[in-house]
């Protein structure tokens, strides 16, 4: 997790890794590890590649950090080949993407683009009351000194990032890549039903103020609603917070996330309105309701011209390929409002991902790398 010991030992890895190579580095405010090869004649307008290096509770090995690595190897094959490019190829290994230990993500790549505000570090918090900023303290950074991280538009020509589907399609497909066209927009909300505790074994059940009950209502409709405005949209709750979480007490209140995707700009928004307003109505005058926003994210659209330096490497080595969305959040979303990106996906086995079961066969890493490596010299030549 983010700002943690296991998170500065990953840091002084892939530190010693970028070392290793010839290249110039650089640990951000924001935590995200830098690794530069310079250009010949171009100075600034870098390529650059990237994923993150955090990851979930008891998830797997290969999100993010696949990328990571295999823009590291990428680096290590021209390091060793000699290659001489224009511009400047660059790595960056971003933190806290996934936003476990503080519910809000992308922090990484949102301070590369400037969009970390003195609220989102100050008042995010984590389980323990620890806020963003006093997380970042303690690692030895100092969080006055994020907006230092923000990259102007001109400094980066494209970025490019490899990652597991996380998905089934290409394995069931039988596919080797896919190109990835758009980033799903994902709206993040919590939502805490206030209601009365009580003896659980001498109050009817007519006279309850029973927030775990509306909760659930609600719950049990999300399959409804995630479709309402995109087919392939989705809509999950993965955390629940029970207070004060005891067998002979009726609740006295409960906390749960509501996370909202889709491809289509403007439907998660509209789904998670939908569903705040089925919540107010289920709570009614008898329960409290209540609502805080975590995250939005509207769906981005992958760079035509990168999509198709992809797609062309994919061919020139054979592999079979197909264009497709992502349903998951990716850092690529966020740097796409600073320069253009593109995306490469590679299987999962079974589709598993955020599970310990994450799995992607060495065949099809060293087929997504070797796009990777085509897509970075034609890109930075």
């Amino acid at each position: 997790m983010p700002f943690t010991e296991e998170d500065q030992a990953a840091r002084e890895y892939l530190l010693h890794e970028m070392h290793s190579i010839g290249l110039e580095t650089r640990v951000d405010e924001a935590s995200s590890v830098c690794g530069v090869r310079p250009g010949n004649t171009d100075k600034s307008h870098a390529v650059v590649m990237g994923s993150h290096y955090d990851t979930v509770i008891n998830g797997g090995a290969y999100d993010g950090i696949l990328g990571v690595v295999c823009g590291l190897e990428v680096l290590r094959v021209l390091h060793e080949n000699q290659v001489q490019l224009s511009k400047p190829v660059e790595l960056i290994a971003f933190n806290d993407e996934e936003g476990v230990r503080f519910n809000r993500g992308f922090t990484g790549s949102k301070a590369i683009i400037g969009h970390v505000t003195d609220e989102d570090i100050w008042k995010t918090r984590d389980r323990q009351g620890i806020s963003l900023g006093q997380a970042m303290q303690q690692a030895g950074f100092d969080p006055t000194l994020i907006g230092k991280v923000q990259r102007e538009p001109e400094q980066i020509s494209a970025y490019v990032e490899l990652h597991i589907e996380q998905g089934p399609v290409l394995e069931a497909e039988q596919l080797d890549i896919g190109v990835v066209t758009t980033i799903a927009g994902t709206w993040r909300t919590f939502v805490e039903i206030i209601g009365r505790p009580d003896h659980a074994g001498t109050t009817p059940m007519h006279m309850r103020k029973d927030p775990l009950v509306a909760a659930a209502q609600l719950i049990a409709k999300l399959p409804g609603f995630a479709h309402l405005v995109d087919p392939q949209g989705v809509a999950t709750v993965g955390i629940v917070n029970v207070e004060p979480n005891v067998a002979n007490v009726v609740p006295a209140k409960v906390t749960f996330s509501l996370d909202i995707r889709s491809q289509f700009g403007g439907a998660a928004r509209q789904v998670t309105a939908r569903v705040i307003e089925e919540a107010r109505s289920i709570c009614g005058d008898q329960l409290e309701c209540n609502i805080r926003m975590a995250m939005e994210e509207e769906p981005v659209h992958t760079d035509h011209h990168i999509q198709q330096v992809i797609e062309d490497a994919a061919k020139e080595n054979g592999y079979a390929f197909k264009r497709m969305f992502s349903g998951a959040g990716h850092d690529a979303q966020i740097m796409a409002l600073l320069c253009p990106v593109g995306m490469i996906f590679v299987p999962s086995r079974s589709g598993r991902s955020h599970s310990h079961l994450e799995y992607t066969t060495p065949e099809a890493i060293a087929k997504g790398a070797q796009v990777l490596l085509d897509a970075i010299l034609t890109l930075a030549k």
